[in-house]
């Protein structure tokens, strides 16, 4: 009975805790494409795990004192900080010992409450790059050729060309890697460049276009639009005002690593989620069924 009352007990005062709290620092463009899922979705989605509290920092506005301040004052358990934030995260992490930090970002954190962030986009473009392959045959000839497959490259950054490098393998393991174009626009501004290198990829055959080009994501979409073509981006809401032409798409599942942070921990990786985009029931029921494991 005693052993009862004692599990009973301590099952209440477990209840009766507060949940850690949790900071979110955003940049704009981060939490625009967060809106664009839902209002209000990464605050209801972590109710249950977090006391959680979102701001949207301005990136022209000296972040690294803003992120600061809301540290300093809010005093969170768990800190998330956007990788397009220009901020020095070792020494805000530094600064506030007591809190553990969370970001995406290249090189291993020296600060030992900084945990460095992966979320896992080359396992999730090398798995795109064999759905695109098997896509492919079903899909109409271009001028009495095979389609094609093209991946667009807006800056050839490290991150980037090993994305790259993970669709090219992937596509390789289902189709002949002659029947993948690869292209550098080599600026995420350049809209002439960016259409002098469609063309050329339309020209060649390719009907299916892997975006990496940040900015230039819409206008090659626009383009897509006029001249035909499908599209694989990597977030949803980046290409919602273009539903005829988005037949895939990756997402990264920031909630759900949120949801699971486990303390201590040296490094955290999320998952990336393919899925099929608003096209998909657009393209023929052959090509549909070639990737039926999506759906």
């Amino acid at each position: 009975m005693r052993k009862i009352v004692v599990l009973l007990l301590s099952s209440l005062l477990a209840s009766c805790r507060p949940l850690p709290s949790l900071l979110v620092l955003q940049d704009p463009f981060s939490a625009e494409l967060e809106a664009a899922r839902g209002p209000g979705r990464l605050e209801s989605a972590l109710r249950g795990s977090w006391r959680v509290n979102v701001q949207v920092l301005d990136p022209q506005r000296n972040p690294g004192e803003t992120a600061g301040r809301l540290v300093g004052s809010r005093k969170p358990d768990w800190v998330f900080l956007s990788p397009l934030l220009p901020l020095d995260a070792e020494a805000l992490a530094a600064a506030f010992p007591g809190a553990r930090f969370l970001r995406e970002q290249d090189d291993p954190p020296t600060a030992g409450n900084l945990i460095r962030l992966r979320f896992r986009r080359e396992e999730a473009f090398r798995a795109a790059g064999a759905s695109v392959a098997r896509l492919l045959p079903a899909l109409p000839a271009v001028g009495g050729r095979a389609a094609k497959a093209g991946f667009v490259l807006a800056v050839p950054q490290r991150r980037a060309e090993q994305q790259e490098a993970s669709f090219r393998a992937g596509f390789a393991e289902q189709a002949d890697p002659a029947l993948l174009v690869e292209r550098v626009i080599g600026s995420s501004a350049d809209t002439a460049r960016a259409r002098q290198v469609l063309e050329g990829m339309t020209a060649e055959g390719v009907v299916v276009f892997v975006l990496k080009a940040y900015a230039l994501t819409g206008f090659c979409l626009e383009y897509l639009r006029s001249q035909g073509g499908y599209a694989v981006i990597e977030e949803t809401a980046g290409g919602i005002a273009y539903p005829e032409q988005i037949i895939l798409y990756l997402e990264e599942d920031l909630v759900g690593t949120l949801a699971n942070l486990s303390s201590p921990a040296q490094a955290v990786e999320g998952p990336v989620r393919l899925a099929p985009g608003p096209a998909w029931q657009a393209i023929p029921e052959q090509a549909r069924a070639a990737l039926e494991s999506l759906e």
